[in-house]
């Protein structure tokens, strides 16, 4: 194993800014709650939470206005990502984002409801998955 350091040239520039976790909430017609739940957990994070993060809101063919809570909350917060998928099902939406993750710790996702978030949060760094409902 070497310990040398790759010239500055050599690194993928696009993953500097990559968050080392990605938060999926996973959504359906849930336009009431989305947003306390999402500045709840948004705030949390940036108090508590010591590295970059993303929360990704994936809304899985809501028929209410969730996904324009979604993307309002991408305009308002940062590090707050959302993706609308045209067929319903939560594992397809938790699919979705966790293959085109750019998290920079790959396979550290959580799938999360409050008030379960906290208790996941202290699990995270010895799991390789977390997945709470």
């Amino acid at each position: 194993m070497s310990l040398e350091t790759l010239a500055s040239h050599a690194a993928d520039p696009a993953r500097i800014d990559a968050p080392v976790l990605d938060v999926v909430v996973p959504v359906y017609n849930e336009e009431i709650d989305l947003e306390p739940c999402v500045r709840r957990l948004h705030a949390y994070l940036s108090a508590h939470f010591p590295y970059r993060f993303r929360i990704t809101i994936a809304d899985n063919a809501s028929t209410d206005s969730t996904a324009d809570v979604a993307r309002w909350l991408t305009r308002e917060l940062p590090g707050v990502a959302s993706v609308h998928l045209a067929e319903k099902g939560r594992g397809r939406a938790l699919k979705h984002v966790w293959t085109n993750s750019d998290a920079a710790v790959p396979r550290t996702w959580m799938s999360i409801s409050p008030p379960t978030w906290e208790r996941c949060f202290r699990w995270w760094r010895r799991a390789a998955v977390i997945a709470c409902w």
